[in-house]
């Protein structure tokens, strides 16, 4: 295959600062740093270093740990940290909350290790992709967005993973393959955008990741966009894309619909691309929690699968596979 130039409006250089600390005096400031990791024995993990947690307030350090065994049942872990026990470096990923801690080494790979509650992880993260940083061409317009900035890096679009969880004393190994990205914003994020679905797919060949972002207002532009690699190069990213809503089910209380099927599609250059994720199961679901002077916020996090096809100048090929899908809104009640 023929090296595939992307346009340079979708996609920046990516500094280690990049994904360091952001910080903001506004109280309304968050950060936090995410990983996720699908695992051969079939277990999962979602877990976030809050340096200032977005969805409580006041907007203080959390820990929030999330595993799903194979057997459909899911084992939390969330605490919160004393400010005095925490430290995060501006120059890269390098982040301290009390004993837990994520940071890049100096080979590039990851660390990750936290422990809340009964649940703990120890994992290494080894990028397959290159660090992702957005272009300009992904960022909404002066007018939809005003004085609110919310910041999206993604430190590993797809790594292999080695380590340990550890719920309630028993020590899993656990080797497979997951994500991890970096969010930050200077106000809260209900007063700059409505909500957000996101996802990312891997299969053996292909890296997918896409978000969907709901503007404030109504109307305006929907801001899809995905990102696309072959092996370890990537091929698309571009806001260039259709999101359909191919299924759909009322929520009573939220009264709203919620996705459960989507169909992506679009083309740059002389990729064409379309893929579709329908719901397999639900894992979590509901308000997050009920927090005095902040809009109510709820969440849904899917098990889907996945297929789709890929076409470029001299290829043509088929992706599929099961994935996490998120789901939030952010301005309920």
């Amino acid at each position: 295959m023929q090296p595939v130039k992307i346009d340079q409006n979708y996609y920046a250089k990516f500094e280690p600062k990049d994904d360091a600390l952001h910080p903001y005096e506004d109280e309304d400031y968050y950060e936090w740093w995410c990983f996720d990791g699908k695992y051969d024995n079939g277990y999962s993990s979602v877990l976030t270093m809050h340096w200032r947690n977005g969805f409580i307030k006041p907007h203080i350090p959390t820990l929030q740990m999330y595993i799903y065994g194979p057997d459909g049942k899911r084992y939390q872990g969330l605490a919160a940290v004393d400010p005095k026990t925490t430290w995060a470096s501006a120059e890269r990923c390098d982040v301290k909350l009390g004993d837990s801690y994520c940071r890049v080494e100096d080979d590039g790979r990851y660390r990750v290790k936290m422990q809340a509650k009964k649940v703990a992880v120890d994992l290494t993260y080894k990028n397959i992709l290159p660090p992702y940083k957005r272009g300009p061409g992904f960022f909404p317009p002066p007018e939809e967005t005003g004085s609110v900035y919310h910041g999206w890096v993604i430190g590993i679009p797809r790594g292999d993973i080695r380590g340990t969880l550890t719920i309630d004393g028993q020590v899993i190994p656990v080797k497979g393959e997951g994500y991890h990205d970096h969010n930050w914003g200077n106000r809260n994020m209900g007063d700059g955008l409505r909500g957000w679905s996101w996802g990312r797919m891997f299969d053996g060949k292909y890296t997918i990741m896409y978000s969907w972002i709901l503007p404030m207002i109504e109307g305006t532009s929907n801001r899809p966009e995905i990102y696309i690699a072959r092996d370890e190069q990537p091929i698309v990213a571009t806001a260039d894309m259709e999101f359909k809503v191919t299924k759909a089910e009322y929520d009573p209380e939220t009264k709203k619909d919620i996705p459960m099927g989507i169909l992506l599609s679009g083309k740059q250059g002389e990729i064409k691309f379309k893929i579709e994720m329908n719901k397999k199961e639900i894992v979590q679901s509901g308000l997050m929690q009920k927090v005095e002077g902040l809009p109510q916020y709820y969440f849904w996090r899917f098990m889907d699968d996945f297929t789709g096809d890929i076409q470029g100048k001299d290829f043509h090929e088929k992706v599929a596979g099961t994935t996490i899908r998120e789901y939030m809104l952010l301005n309920i009640g």
